[in-house]
């Protein structure tokens, strides 16, 4: 049996993790389980899901301090998925949004790093979303 990539449940959209499908500049994130689905929470152009992630190195340092300390949550991170080029977008802040809209040829945003929240990736995912339904 293959597991899928994704799922429909009651009208809505889970997706899995996969990192075979993460853009090649992603590779330094890893979900905290690979088995669970995410919700998907907009679409459009894109599909946006969250999911809490750890840094490699900051899995392999917390593994070795502690099994305990492991099991830490990481940091929610926006997936988007690009269906164009088939592959998932890790997108944890300001710079990599810019980076991701300037790719898909649309127009930059003025934001702070410092500052920019999973909500406002969030609302500028939705913005850009709700012209393609």
């Amino acid at each position: 049996m293959r597991i899928p990539l994704g799922v429909s449940h009651q009208g809505e959209m889970y997706f899995q993790t996969y990192r075979k499908y993460t853009n090649k500049k992603d590779n330094g994130y890893d979900p905290d389980q690979y088995s669970r689905f995410c919700k998907v929470l907009n679409y459009g152009r894109f599909i946006y899901f969250e999911e809490n992630m750890k840094g490699l190195w900051s899995k392999a340092f917390l593994g070795a301090l502690s099994p305990l300390t492991y099991s830490i949550n990481g940091k929610t991170k926006g997936i988007v998925l690009d269906l164009e080029n088939k592959e998932f977008n890790i997108l944890q802040n300001c710079i990599d949004l810019n980076d991701f809209l300037l790719k898909h040829d649309l127009p930059e945003i003025q934001c702070n790093s410092e500052t920019f929240t999973i909500g406002d990736l969030r609302a500028k995912i939705e913005e850009i979303n709700l012209s393609y339904r």
